[in-house]
């Protein structure tokens, strides 16, 4: 288990970050994938260079 917490948006309990489900309400909590990250990374810098020059 890790120490990382995240809230259930169904129950608003603290779960842990990297379950799948949340244990008091089932919810199952949404994964981000590294590929959207870096995408949402990637459109902020592209953004920030277009305000900046």
């Amino acid at each position: 288990m890790s120490d990382k917490k995240q809230e259930c948006p169904s129950c608003a309990m603290m779960v842990d970050a990297d379950a799948e489900a949340c244990p008091i309400c089932g919810y199952d909590l949404p994964k981000t994938s590294k590929s959207v990250l870096i995408g949402v990374w990637l459109l902020i810098l592209l953004m920030l260079i277009w305000v900046f020059f």
